[in-house]
């Protein structure tokens, strides 16, 4: 990580609507997969008549791994991800790992606990006096990516969960007060030392 790197100035006229996920455009969810999967888990419980196995993840037969072009990232920002999501990047392609379920797309996925995963680095900047400034309009973005993440786990019967992490603590205090209202979205101030 360079000096260059840590110090890019951010101005209202270039950045006014950053968010590093805005590149993925309008996702809508896509249940379409689940149709055939829930009908298939319907009957196995069923047979079984086992809680824990009525339990599983219904995510996990819907989700895949895909890789994503990060060409305009800052490296602390795929260096946080990773750090967060513990996902492959390749420095040659600059492509990074990610998932997709339902057709939204999330940082991480942890199979074995049921949950996506989502790390935001450095967003303190956009933030006066603990509150967006004015011109900044990157929280409706961040807002919009919430809400599709929280509609993959609804159609997912609420199996799923996803932790959104932040490096910094003021966009950290902010989102978690505006995701509260996300019954399977918890937000974490997770800072890394070796990124600032």
């Amino acid at each position: 990580i360079t000096d260059e790197d840590r110090n890019i100035v951010w101005s209202a006229e270039v950045h006014a609507d950053f968010w590093e996920d805005d590149d993925l455009g309008e996702e809508s969810v896509d249940t379409s997969a689940i149709q055939a999967k829930a009908q298939s888990k319907t009957e196995e419980c069923e047979k079984t008549e086992t809680k824990k196995e009525c339990q599983a993840c219904l995510a996990i037969p819907v989700t895949s791994e895909k890789y994503r072009k990060v060409s305009r990232w800052s490296a602390i920002t795929i260096n946080y991800q990773r750090f967060i999501a513990k996902t492959k990047y390749d420095p040659a392609t600059q492509m990074i790992q990610e998932f997709q379920c339902l057709k939204v797309t999330f940082d991480g996925w942890r199979p074995a606990y049921c949950l996506f995963l989502e790390a935001k680095a450095r967003y303190d900047q956009f933030f006066k006096d603990n509150k967006p400034k004015r011109w900044w309009t990157g929280s409706y973005s961040a807002r919009n990516q919430a809400e599709r993440h929280q509609m993959v786990c609804d159609a997912l019967e609420g199996t799923p969960f996803v932790e959104w992490h932040f490096l910094q603590p003021i966009s950290y205090g902010y989102f978690k007060v505006l995701f509260s209202k996300y019954k399977n979205i918890s937000v974490h101030y997770t800072p890394c030392d070796s990124l600032v």
